[in-house]
């Protein structure tokens, strides 16, 4: 029997894949309860990441507030990675930029970075570029190349 010789009232798939069609239109996974049902399931998540990211900001707020007022502006340089304090060896900067280019040459195939390195490689390859990023990552070379990329 070809899919020709059948009825049109008989809802089967010339795939072989289904022998009911309804259940693609009408089965549990597409009705209107499931999908009411999986909005619900995704505003819970939501309001417990939104009471989650508040109990955090709430502890950092309450440590923040235990520290003097220098020791508050020490932290907040830190962060923003405009700290005064951190003292750079050419050694250890040297190493730093070695490790990174290692990094970068493994991860970088294929990449946006790739794209721009075949631009413009002086702007890519430059060491004030590269310290940037491992200013910003504190020096560490795998972090500073994931950023990159």
């Amino acid at each position: 029997m070809s899919i020709f010789d059948q009825s049109f009232d008989q809802p089967s798939s010339c795939f072989g894949i289904c022998n009911d069609v309804r259940s693609f239109t009408h089965g549990p996974n597409n009705s209107r309860h499931h999908r009411q049902q999986q909005h619900d399931d995704e505003l819970l998540l939501a309001r417990e990441d939104l009471q989650k990211k508040k109990e955090m900001d709430a502890l950092l707020a309450q440590a923040m507030s235990g520290l003097s007022f220098e020791e508050r502006q020490e932290q907040q340089e830190v962060i923003h990675g405009v700290a005064e304090n951190i003292v750079e060896d050419a050694a250890h900067m040297d190493h730093a930029l070695k490790d990174l280019n290692e990094h970068l040459g493994v991860i970088k195939n294929g990449s946006m970075y790739e794209v721009a390195e075949s631009m413009d490689p002086s702007y890519v390859k430059a060491r004030a570029f590269r310290v940037m990023f491992l200013r910003a990552n504190e020096y560490d070379s795998k972090a500073s190349a994931e950023q990159m990329i």
